[in-house]
């Protein structure tokens, strides 16, 4: 499984397709609901279950209260339907989607390990000599997930020397496997989610 995944990291993705249907913003901020996603197969089956439809990789240095340094990769950009009881289908961009979910595998390589490691785990090994991990996050179809609709504020930089920064918003998706409690997710963000910058 590791390996497909990093060859994949050689594709190019395609221009972005427009969404079509009911957009993510026109949905009111902090609703909550269950739903399940459906959208183009991604690059991975996991273990026999449903098709992948976004996957994140985290790649680096993981210690016991977490991860010391790592890279990500995400899988390319699209547009997934969002299916919620009574409500036609919603249009989610997967830039617009933060996973709250657990590794689906997590693996680590050490230098013993270093000849059947994928290509960039050898790079790794090679460059840090210490041991690598990689954890592989994905979004499935035909699962299940609780959504959260979210603001994310961020700011824009001044027009000129005497401007001021301004602020400016933009609607996300909260997706868990786990309900919110008082409308926070109960899992930490993905890596991936944690370096997305505007």
């Amino acid at each position: 499984m590791f390996e497909g995944l990093f060859m994949l990291l050689a594709l190019q993705g395609s221009p972005e397709p427009q969404p079509s249907g009911l957009q993510l913003a026109a949905l009111r901020e902090g609703l909550e609901a269950v739903g399940s996603f459906t959208g183009p197969p991604g690059p991975i089956v996991a273990r026999g279950g449903p098709p992948s439809l976004l996957v994140e990789r985290v790649q680096g240095v993981k210690g016991p209260s977490g991860w010391v340094q790592f890279t990500t990769w995400r899988s390319p950009g699209g547009v997934l339907q969002l299916s919620l009881p009574d409500t036609p289908p919603i249009a989610v961009p997967t830039r617009d989607l933060r996973l709250y979910l657990p590794a689906m595998d997590t693996r680590t390589f050490g230098p013993a390990e270093a000849g059947g490691a994928p290509a960039p785990v050898r790079e790794a090994l090679v460059r840090d000599g210490g041991p690598v991990t990689v954890e592989v996050y994905a979004l499935r179809a035909a699962t299940r997930y609780h959504v959260r609709v979210a603001i994310e504020t961020y700011h824009l930089p001044p027009e000129g020397p005497e401007g001021r920064p301004e602020t400016a918003s933009h609607t996300v998706l909260w997706v868990s496997d786990r309900p919110f409690v008082q409308g926070r997710p109960t899992r930490p963000l993905t890596p991936a989610g944690l370096q997305h910058t505007y």
